[in-house]
């Protein structure tokens, strides 16, 4: 039996989209080996040397000066500047839409927003609406995040937390649309393939009894990556670290090297696929509050400092409010805030044991398969009833066309 094709449409900018991306692709190869999953990056897939230099600059901005993309963002949500970019590159729609069609897709689902404007003008050219589903799935579980999630025409839109709808809805997304996954999206292995912490710490090479930090801030490595880890160690703290830089070669480079001297014991680490396995070996957590790496605490039920040593991304202002309202995390304004809360987690084990026990009562690491069971039923089942009616409507279109224009037919016939 042929395969079906489900194209998942992401992009590198940040590194949360693509840990989105790769964790839909580890579910649906686990629960649905009937399709074929392909992974597509859309700015790279532009061709667009323009639309990637945006990507690159984001990337940039995050590793420098996220205050910049805080005015950016504001920039971007006024104008909606994913619609302008389609007009302003009408040869990007034409060669990905030829690619696209090379493809076969039976299902084109999107985790970033930055796409949604170019996939929809594609299913325009293709006349492929209601013909094959479009399914954006959005990766903000909150609220206050970009605009450009939202495109009233997709088919089903995914929304991970009640307050991400709310705030979908209030953007225009049709209310009937819209399904809730009840948590954010997160590879598979997060619960199928945990080690003890001490596995963990003897894999990393690290001491097995030392408590331990992992210090992160996403795929790009932001520079307070650096800063609170040479703050850390000129602490008196008693305690081992786990730093992922991300891509950031030069912060990897940098610390690997100072890491040599330290008073303490630190393992650097770059871009790497085993989070998963970082999460084992630590007792908590450092960071952004990204929703990914609130959700795979939590799924570790590991707790967490979230970290605002530069502001906070507007888009991650709501996660922010959530990780606090829900009491699995502390907020570090300033340096000196993680180093007194990692000797609170040190020394009071009520407060490490509420945060966990918090996190247990919200934890759902299985939203990824609920993701894919909604999208591989709305395609085998709703998507048909849709598709259906939309052809009866275009027949009832033509029946009475060709009842108030009789010689319509001996024409076309002719």
């Amino acid at each position: 039996m042929k395969k079906k094709n489900i194209l998942v449409i992401y992009s590198c900018a940040g590194g949360g989209h693509y840990s989105t991306a790769k964790a839909i692709e580890k579910a649906l190869n686990e629960k649905y080996p009937q399709y074929n999953v392909i992974l597509l990056d859309g700015p790279k897939l532009t061709g667009s040397k323009i639309i990637n230099f945006l990507n690159d600059i984001y990337d940039y901005l995050l590793r420098t000066n996220t205050k910049f993309c805080i005015w950016g963002f504001g920039l971007l949500n006024a104008s909606r500047g994913d619609k302008s970019l389609v007009n302003f590159f009408p040869k990007v729609v034409e060669r990905v839409s030829k690619y696209f069609k090379s493809l076969n897709p039976d299902i084109i689902l999107s985790v970033n927003s930055g796409v949604n404007a170019f996939i929809s003008e594609i299913f325009k050219k293709n006349n492929w609406d209601k013909k094959i589903p479009f399914i954006i799935c959005c990766t903000d579980p909150t609220k206050g995040f970009v605009k450009g999630w939202v495109h009233p025409e997709v088919d089903l839109m995914l929304a991970p937390l009640e307050i991400c709808k709310n705030q979908l809805v209030e953007y225009g997304m049709p209310e009937n649309k819209i399904r809730v996954l009840n948590g954010v999206p997160i590879n598979p292995s997060f619960t199928n393939d945990s080690k003890s912490k001490e596995e963990a710490r003897e894999i990393l090479g690290l001491d097995k009894n030392k408590f331990t930090a992992l210090i992160t801030s996403g795929g790009v490595g932001t520079k307070e990556v650096g800063i609170i880890t040479k703050y850390l160690d000129n602490t008196n703290l008693d305690i081992q670290l786990i730093v992922c830089c991300g891509k950031n070669e030069k912060q990897t480079k940098e610390l690997t090297d100072y890491s040599s001297n330290s008073r303490l014991k630190i393992k650097v680490i770059g871009f790497t696929q085993e989070m998963n396995l970082l999460m084992d070996a630590c007792d908590i957590v450092i960071g952004k509050p990204g929703p990914a790496i609130i959700a795979e605490a939590t799924a570790k039920k590991r707790p967490l400092i979230l970290e605002a040593l530069n502001g906070v991304m507007i888009q991650e202002r709501g996660n922010l409010e959530y990780a606090l309202e829900n009491k699995i995390a502390l907020k570090a304004n300033n340096k000196e805030d993680i180093r007194k809360h990692i000797k609170s987690f040190i020394e009071n084990k009520n407060l490490y044991s509420e945060i966990v026990e918090n996190m247990s009562k919200i934890d759902n690491s299985n939203a990824v398969y609920k993701l894919v069971d909604i999208i591989v039923d709305f395609s085998e089942n709703e998507f048909i009833k849709i598709r259906a009616e939309a052809l009866n409507k275009e027949a009832e279109k033509l029946n009475n066309y060709t009842k108030e224009n009789p010689g319509y037919l001996s024409f076309i016939w002719s």
